[in-house]
């Protein structure tokens, strides 16, 4: 019996070492189908929040920018 139990463990851990790399990468592509089907929404979002004279301004200043990244990408950095 304990052969039998040893040889089940012994398949569980190959199983897990031939898919860890596939198991961490799911999630990822997951949730980026998911923001895209969003993507006309929420840039309708930010536009709002950005052209919104009651909004407070770090608001607008920060969907203007994330507009602003998404269009043209962020500026390169130039920090030392």
């Amino acid at each position: 019996m304990g052969d039998v139990v040893g040889m089940d463990e012994a398949r569980r851990r190959e199983r897990r070492r031939r898919t860890a790399g596939r198991a961490a990468e799911a999630p990822d592509a997951i949730i980026q189908g998911l923001a895209r089907v969003h993507d006309t929404q929420c840039m309708d979002a930010l536009a709002s929040i950005m052209n919104d004279g009651e909004a407070p301004a770090d608001a607008r200043v920060r969907a203007a920018v994330a507009i602003l990244d998404r269009g043209w990408g962020p500026p390169p950095y130039e920090g030392g």
